[in-house]
């Protein structure tokens, strides 16, 4: 008899284990949704004059980014920017991002990095952004620097 009860008992541990699983993922979107700017947005960047478009895809702390000047822009293509954000006050965030840049013909020829400030809207569902975009060739030397800013929306939360 006591065997039986610890079979029933190991049965029904074997069955609501995997229901017990299922609520972790719940508490781990809960935790994340504390990120306000997790999600996809969509971004218009100005620089030196010139708006390019953007869509940034936004997990908790990092983010990669491509955009329609990527293809060629100057003689150059660039890679998807790969970034990482910190919180640093009420609504905003200090981040940085790095990428690759091509010849035309695909080659390697150098990178780039991007740094500033995301600052989100009362809403929610704007960012801003001031920063800089510094380019390097294949031997890590700058060759040109440049300020930018970002206005995005939220697509997707």
């Amino acid at each position: 008899m006591l065997k039986l009860d610890f079979l029933k008992r190991l049965g029904f541990l074997a069955l609501t284990g995997p229901l017990a699983a299922l609520q972790s993922p719940a508490k781990a979107d809960a935790a994340q949704n504390d990120d306000p700017l997790v999600g996809l947005w969509e971004g218009d960047v100005r620089a030196g004059g010139t708006s390019y478009r953007y869509v940034y895809a936004i997990s908790r702390g990092a983010y990669v980014a491509t955009g329609s000047v990527d293809e060629n822009f100057m003689g150059f293509k660039y890679g998807p920017t790969m970034g990482t954000y910190t919180r640093s006050g009420n609504g905003s965030y200090r981040y940085r991002e790095r990428g690759y840049v091509f010849d035309l013909k695909g080659r390697n020829v150098g990178s780039f990095s991007s740094a500033g400030t995301f600052r989100l809207s009362a809403d929610g569902n704007t960012f801003t952004s001031p920063g800089t975009f510094t380019q390097y060739d294949a031997q890590s030397k700058k060759t040109s620097s440049e300020p930018y800013s970002v206005t995005a929306k939220r697509i997707t939360p």
